[in-house]
Parts: structure tokens; C-alpha cells; sequence
């Protein structure tokens, strides 16, 4: 984790904030799309693009979350949705924008395999372990 979080800062150009405030945003609107049944690595080919089941958050739910005072997520927000990573809707509630550069997408998609990857290992330890 500590890896994608240097990665997101050095090669998206990201603050560690507005980092934390995408990556809560993501989770929150995609927390009504993960399904315990689905296969983790077949999620990021199915149903990352699904903006329609994508859960919207308003700026308060972020705050909330991510603990974060209200008037900085709502300044990182604006600057996130400047680089195209995030979206007001007219409700203002705020989506994460799926897909957005290929670039992006790509380290995302990348990023989770890294993820799963190492999930993968912790299982195996653990089995050893009992």
C-alpha cells in the first residue's frame, strides 16, 4: 500500500491529501458495486466502468469518512475535478471520474493488481502459519 501511495504521488502528481480524498471518494462510490460473490480480478475488467450503480457522495459523506474538515475536501474536490479524477454532479453530490486518461486508468487498474497480488501472498503466509 505504502508503494501505490508514492506511486500515486510521483507519477499522477497527486498531494497525499487529495491522494486520501480520490482513493475515499472511489471507495464510497463503488462500496454499492463490490459484491462479496464477485471475483475480485474480474471486477476491474466488468464493473469499473459501471458509473450507473456508482453510489454518489456528498461532500459531507467524504468529510465524514475520510476525517478530513469539510472545507478541504471540498478545496482538493475542486482541484481533483480540474484534473478531470472527479465530477460534481448537479445535485452536487461527487462521482469519481471511471476511466478519465488512459494513463490513469491504466495505474489504477495496475495498482489493484499489485494489491490482489499481495493479498494473494498474505493468504499463503497465513495458511503456513496454522
Amino acid at each position: 500500500m505504502l508503494d501505490t501511495q508514492r506511486r500515486v504521488m510521483v507519477e499522477l502528481g497527486l498531494d497525499l491529501e487529495s491522494s486520501y480524498i480520490w482513493g475515499t471518494l472511489a471507495q464510497y462510490n463503488l462500496s454499492g458495486v463490490v459484491q462479496p460473490t464477485i471475483d475480485p480480478k474480474k471486477l476491474i475488467w466488468t464493473q469499473f466502468g459501471m458509473r450507473g450503480l456508482m453510489k454518489p457522495a456528498r461532500l459531507t459523506d467524504i468529510s465524514e469518512v475520510s476525517r478530513l474538515p469539510v472545507e478541504t475536501v471540498r478545496r482538493k474536490l475542486k482541484v481533483l475535478a480540474t484534473q478531470n479524477r472527479v465530477e460534481q454532479l448537479p445535485d452536487k453530490t461527487w462521482l469519481v471520474v471511471v476511466g478519465g486518461d488512459a494513463y490513469s486508468q491504466e495505474f489504477v487498474k495496475d495498482s489493484i493488481r499489485r494489491m490482489l497480488d499481495v493479498a494473494d501472498l498474505m493468504v499463503q503466509v497465513m495458511q503456513r502459519v496454522k
